[in-house]
C-alpha cells in the first residue's frame, strides 16, 4: 500500500527508483509512483533455504492450522474452535502471533483435537507439517502458499486484501463456518507458488 498510487503521481523524491519484490504477484495491479519500476528479486536467501529444507517434511493430511492476527484474533480463535468441533478427526492448531499472550486466550472447555501453539516450534516448521492454513489477511498466508499449504480465509475485516489471490483460485474463502468441512476438502494448493515468492534471482 505504501507504494500504490492508483490516481497517479508526479515523480517523488522520497521514493526509490527501483522496488524489489518477492514475486511478480506483488507488482500486479499496483500503480507505482512516476519514475519507479518494479523488479522481482525473489524471496530472501534465508526463506529459500528454509523452503528447500522443509520440503522434505511430511505433511499431516488432517492438520489444520489457524494463524492469529491481532485485529481479528478473537474471531479467528472462535472459528478455530468451531472448526475443531466440525472436524473431530482433524488436528486443529491455533498459532499465536509472537507478540500475543497465551494467557489471554480461553484455556478450558476446548475440544480435545484443538491446541494452541506459541513461539515454538518455529512457525515455518509447523506450517510445513500442516496441510491446511486458515487466516484473514496475514502475510503468513502467502508464506503458506509458497510452502505448499492449502490456504483458506475467513471473510473477516481486512480479508479484502486477499482478493487477488482469491480470484486467482489460490485461496479458498470459508463463507459458512458451519460447512467448513466442505471448504477444507475443496481447498487447493496455489497453482504457481513462485508467483508469490520466486525461487530464482534471490539476493
Amino acid at each position: 500500500p505504501a507504494y500504490s498510487y492508483p490516481l497517479g503521481s508526479p515523480k517523488l523524491d522520497h521514493t526509490p527508483d527501483e522496488l524489489l519484490l518477492w514475486g511478480k504477484f506483488w507488482a500486479e495491479s499496483v500503480s507505482l509512483p512516476t519514475g519507479m519500476t518494479a523488479k522481482v528479486s525473489g524471496a530472501s536467501r534465508a526463506f529459500n533455504e528454509t523452503r528447500d529444507a522443509l520440503s522434505k517434511i511430511s505433511r499431516d493430511p488432517k492438520q489444520l492450522m489457524f494463524t492469529s492476527q491481532g485485529a481479528v484474533s478473537e474471531e479467528l480463535q472462535k472459528a478455530a474452535v468451531a472448526a475443531a468441533i466440525e472436524l473431530p478427526d482433524f488436528n486443529v492448531i491455533y498459532r499465536l502471533h509472537p507478540n500475543e499472550d497465551l494467557a489471554a486466550y480461553p484455556q478450558t472447555g476446548l475440544p480435545k483435537n484443538f491446541s494452541y501453539s506459541h513461539k515454538t516450534p518455529v512457525f515455518l516448521e509447523l506450517l510445513a507439517q500442516s496441510t491446511y492454513l486458515v487466516g484473514a489477511f496475514s502475510t503468513t498466508l502467502y508464506e503458506g502458499m509458497a510452502l505448499g499449504s492449502k490456504v483458506l480465509v475467513l471473510p473477516l475485516p481486512g480479508y479484502e486484501n486477499m482478493k487477488r489471490a482469491i480470484e486467482s483460485g489460490d485461496v479458498t474463502v470459508i463463507s459458512d463456518l458451519n460447512r467448513i468441512g466442505e471448504f477444507v476438502r475443496a481447498a487447493k494448493v496455489a497453482a504457481n507458488p513462485d508467483n508469490y515468492y520466486a525461487k530464482e534471482n534471490s539476493l
